[in-house]
């Protein structure tokens, strides 16, 4: 009997023991969950987040630097069309039918062969008369073509910016307009010759470079153009499909404000909507 009682003591003292080193060990694990979760937010907020914005930042240098080289790149080659003889001679009162026919062959060629060329217009110095377009709809009066005040898109007169286009981006109807000086063959000037480029055309070419994914979109965005008011223009990506039009109002105001930090734009009890901007490109301002 003794033994039996010896033994029966010994066990419950076992149990004892045991449920004291479990209830240690919950005890333990709880704090150190709670200590973990503190020091991760901690070291969330030293390193990763910063890690995070950097990686962001430099992908937008990629973007701005892309935007740089592909509106360069179009440039080039609607210059090649400016320059030739016959449209040089779109204003003249005695060109010939070679003129005219040469004219529709080169545009329709440049328009075929770059898929993101919506189309061209030479327009006159005052912004009334259409000396060619190639869109079929247009008649020769410029203010009946339902487009972007002719002040807003003319291009620079100044001999230095012969060869040179102005770059205004159409937030209505989604295009970056390059609007080059329009000279004749006595190298006078007459007005504007301008090429019309969808914004989606930037898209396909940050894909074709790796720098966006085919699910990711950039979508151009820009205030009203006016030469008393440079024109603030560029990308933003991964816009969602709610509350963009409030995004993208705040995303303008920061640019207006010339402030490229890193802020937090929208806030509610379900999300808050942070933007990073970069305007180290020439041609526009660049955000996610």
């Amino acid at each position: 009997f003794l033994q039996i009682l010896c033994y029966g003591v010994f066990v419950s003292s076992a149990k004892k023991a045991c449920i004291s080193l479990l209830i240690t060990i919950l005890i333990f694990a709880i704090f150190a969950v709670l200590f973990f979760s503190r020091l991760f937010g901690s070291f969330e907020t030293k390193f990763y987040q910063p890690a995070v914005i950097a990686g962001l930042e430099k992908h937008l240098k990629e973007v701005s630097a892309c935007l740089d080289e592909y509106t360069m790149n179009q440039a080039t080659k609607f210059q090649s069309f400016v320059n030739l003889p016959c449209v040089k001679n779109a204003s003249s009162a005695t060109q010939t039918e070679k003129d005219i026919n040469d004219r529709d062959y080169y545009a329709k060629g440049i328009i075929d062969l770059y898929s993101g060329l919506q189309g061209i217009r030479i327009i006159d110095s005052q912004g009334k008369k259409i000396f060619y377009s190639s869109y079929k709809t247009d008649s020769s009066n410029y203010t009946e073509s339902l487009e972007l005040p002719y002040e807003n898109i003319k291009s620079n007169k100044e001999i230095e910016n012969r060869n040179k286009s102005k770059i205004v981006f159409d937030n209505s109807k989604e295009r970056i307009i390059y609007s080059f000086p329009f000279y004749d063959n006595y190298d006078i000037y007459r007005g504007s010759v301008i090429f019309y480029v969808a914004g989606s055309d930037f898209n396909h070419y940050l894909i074709s470079k790796n720098i966006l994914s085919l699910s990711e979109k950039a979508t151009l965005v820009a205030t009203v153009f006016s030469d008393s008011i440079e024109q603030s223009k560029g990308f933003v990506l991964g816009l969602p499909s709610v509350s963009s039009e409030a995004i993208i109002s705040k995303i303008v105001e920061l640019w207006n404000k010339d402030s490229f930090s890193t802020q937090k734009i929208l806030h509610s009890e379900d999300y808050n909507w942070f933007v990073i901007s970069d305007n180290s490109g020439k041609t526009g301002i660049n955000s996610i």
